[in-house]
């Protein structure tokens, strides 16, 4: 079976946004519940902390360049790339602690999803579907395959900043 995790905005303005273990459609089924993690992105600066831990951040990172397509996700284990690509339709490459490439693309339309994590041999590690239920609940993400906690939370995290990116790059297009 594979893990779900569902994200959710922390208000509705708000940048930060709560990692859930399981699958939720609304804010009520989350209410009184303790996320797993929390991610907030600002500008070109995001980071990723364990919610049941003092706060510490897991990950931290930067988008680079005057365009902000190229960063750096950086960990207790050392850093990892990533790189966007498309300026109308978002790709993301992000790579695992081991330097293996895997790429974040979209399988249906842009605004839709969902969009898939695959690997250079096209095998489906992650699939992130955009909610349709709620304002508050951004969506959910099922990890597909066996992976290790340091590359989870590069998933998650850059699942939260390809969000993003198709949010940027639908408003171009609109």
């Amino acid at each position: 079976m594979a893990n779900v995790y569902t994200f959710k905005r922390a208000s509705l303005f708000s940048r930060h946004t709560h990692v859930y273990q399981g699958f939720f459609t609304s804010k009520s089924q989350v209410s009184g519940l303790q996320p797993a993690f929390d991610i907030h992105i600002r500008s070109t600066s995001f980071a990723m902390s364990s919610a049941t831990a003092s706060g510490n951040a897991m990950l931290t990172g930067k988008l680079e360049g005057c365009s902000a397509r190229r960063g750096k996700i950086h960990g207790p284990h050392g850093s990892v790339h990533i790189e966007k690509a498309g300026y109308y339709t978002p790709e993301l490459t992000i790579h695992d602690p081991t330097g293996n490439p895997y790429y974040w693309r979209i399988s249906g339309r842009l605004s839709d999803g969902p969009w898939v994590l695959v690997d250079m041999h096209n095998n489906v590690f992650a699939i992130f579907a955009i909610s349709t239920f709620s304002q508050r609940i951004l969506g959910q993400i099922s990890v597909a395959q066996p992976i290790s906690d340091d590359f989870l939370h590069i998933i998650l995290l850059t699942s939260m900043l390809f969000l993003r990116s198709v949010a940027i790059a639908k408003s171009r297009r609109d």
